[in-house]
């Protein structure tokens, strides 16, 4: 059966614009950012778990995503030394006024050294995103995590590309949403191997040429041949290890 991704996009984005703000239709908002993310970073972020209890159910999250992607904005915020996000907490508010302390130290909180330090906080419009945009960077310089504060004009919009076979620029978004915290990962560009190689094949070359002229200098007789021949052996050494690490 073919399945219609745009047009179950649109569904998802008349669902979501008929759904009041308040806490009477808490519930209801819950239920639908948790489909809505689904479908947006579906394969990245699988199983989805709705009100998941943390601490022997001393705190819940919203919802929690765990983080399986091999490539794109999540998958850097799983490998950087500051994410290490191998799951995505998303906490729902859903109400139309301007996200504080509160909200985002309650996000914070959710962070921690075996679950990672990104999450999503999803509500229904912002009064004030630069401000709320500070509070994140706030809590990203104090170590505590990075957050990304999505309205539903941020869903609506990535949905959107959705209908227009755009998928790719919805890490484009996200992406973009970091940069405006300012929020700087490192990201780790080789495995301990290759570091190690490279470091290696770089010391090699400045021995050959410590070598060079050494030998030259030896030839000259003003130094003794031991000393050149000593470094060659210790060469030949690296070079073994060199091999050792690759194989």
């Amino acid at each position: 059966m073919f399945f219609d991704e745009g047009a179950f996009a649109e569904a998802l984005i008349q669902g979501l614009q008929a759904i009041p703000a308040g806490n009477d239709d808490a519930s209801r908002y819950h239920h639908h950012a948790m489909a809505i993310c689904t479908f947006l970073f579906h394969p990245q972020l699988i199983t989805p778990v709705k009100e998941y209890e943390l601490h022997e159910g001393r705190k819940r999250l919203d919802i929690r995503f765990t983080n399986a992607a091999e490539t794109g904005f999540f998958n850097a915020m799983m490998i950087s030394p500051q994410g290490r996000a191998l799951s995505i907490p998303v906490e729902c508010k859903n109400y139309r006024k301007e996200m504080r302390n509160p909200e985002l130290d309650q996000l914070a909180g959710r962070f921690s050294h075996h679950r990672g330090f990104v999450g999503l906080l999803l509500c229904r419009s912002m009064d004030n995103r630069d401000r709320i945009v500070a509070g994140c960077r706030d809590t990203a310089n104090d170590g505590r995590g990075f957050m990304l504060v999505l309205e539903d004009a941020d869903l609506i919009k990535m949905l959107r590309f959705v209908q227009n076979n755009s998928r790719g620029r919805i890490d484009q978004l996200l992406h973009e949403r970091l940069r405006r915290s300012r929020i700087k990962l490192a990201l780790p560009i080789f495995t301990g191997k290759l570091r190690a190689y490279i470091g290696n094949v770089f010391c090699i070359a400045i021995m050959e040429l410590i070598i060079d002229c050494m030998c030259r200098r030896a030839s000259s007789r003003s130094m003794p041949l031991w000393f050149p021949l000593g470094l060659i052996l210790w060469r030949e050494r690296i070079e073994v290890v060199c091999d050792v690490d690759t194989g």
